[in-house]
């Protein structure tokens, strides 16, 4: 109940102890949370990290970080997570900064297979394994390009068309991935999206080769 007050629900020290008093007439000091935190946090933690290996072990996995502040820290504190992306596994780290080395001790020495998936936050850069942006913040910096005001007159037609493409294949991806898997239809699917993100890829390419 301490443990579950304190992580879950961001009980002060202090609300804790009321409640505990007021509930079952426990009197509990700072010390003795302190102590049951710490002797859970031990108990469980083979547990914490038989779930991260699980996850590194599949063939992918979510990142991303937020701000969280550590009653001790106080402020610009972070909550790290990583979330397997073929179950409902995921573990969290709290860190004092937003560094990279948060990033790198969730993932591990990874397999040269293993896709992270994550925003355009450098820290996820440059690490084991393969790198796959998230492709709702790629749809966002197409969109967010599209209406640019200082978009050239002359660039806006191929930006367009480059937008509307991109967002009916990111439309039909999501799709596909919302139905009854079978592997046959999804091997097809695969070739096709993957086939429509080529020619994507060549236009920006070309569009890329002609800037001065």
């Amino acid at each position: 109940l301490v443990c579950y007050l304190v992580t879950i629900l961001d009980c002060s020290y202090e609300q804790v102890k009321i409640l505990t008093h007021d509930l079952y007439g426990l009197t509990l000091s700072d010390g003795e949370i302190v102590n049951i935190l710490r002797e859970t946090a031990h108990e469980w933690l083979p547990e914490y990290e038989r779930i991260k290996e699980l996850i590194r072990a599949g063939p992918g996995a979510h990142f991303d970080e937020t701000t969280w502040d550590i009653q001790i820290f106080a402020k610009h504190c972070y909550a790290w997570v990583m979330s397997a992306v073929n179950s409902t596994a995921r573990v969290y780290t709290l860190a004092t900064s937003r560094g990279k080395d948060h990033a790198r001790e969730l993932l591990g020495e990874a397999a040269d297979t293993f896709v992270r998936i994550t925003d355009c936050y450098a820290a996820y850069k440059n690490m084991p394994g393969l790198h796959q942006i998230c492709w709702a913040h790629l749809y966002r910096k197409i969109r967010d390009l599209l209406h640019n005001e200082n978009l050239p007159t002359d660039k806006q037609p191929q930006v367009q068309a480059w937008h509307d493409d991109f967002k009916a294949l990111y439309a039909d991806l999501r799709a596909a991935v919302a139905e009854p898997f079978k592997s046959r239809r999804r091997a097809r699917q695969t070739k096709e999206f993957r086939g429509r993100l080529k020619v994507l890829r060549a236009c920006r390419d070309r569009e890329a080769r002609r800037r001065p």
